[in-house]
């Protein structure tokens, strides 16, 4: 059960992390875009610094994967399914020892 969560744990933080950080590396290494590229993708003007960073934020949420909670719930489900038939098992194991 805890090697099940350290696994879990990583995949759902440590891993979109290591990818975000591969994919800027890669972004940084591709040729810088050219004007007629940059204006085709990029309709909206930005007034100043704080909204060009927020829009380049807007966009890269939006290239995101949909959230699914699905798979949260599930998790959470069969944590507690653990929880609840072992809770029961557990103090009858420790008594024989």
């Amino acid at each position: 059960m805890t090697t099940t969560q350290l696994v879990g744990a990583f995949t759902e933080v440590a891993l979109p992390f290591i990818k975000r950080k591969i994919a800027e590396k890669r972004n940084e290494q591709s040729p810088p875009a050219t004007n007629s590229s940059i204006k085709a993708k990029n309709d909206v003007k930005p007034k100043d610094r704080a909204e060009q960073n927020w829009l380049e934020r807007v966009r890269a949420e939006v290239e995101l994967p949909t959230y699914d909670l699905f798979t949260d719930y599930a998790e959470m489900v069969i944590q507690f399914g653990h929880v609840v038939l072992f809770s029961t098992a557990w103090p009858l194991a420790v008594s024989r020892f």
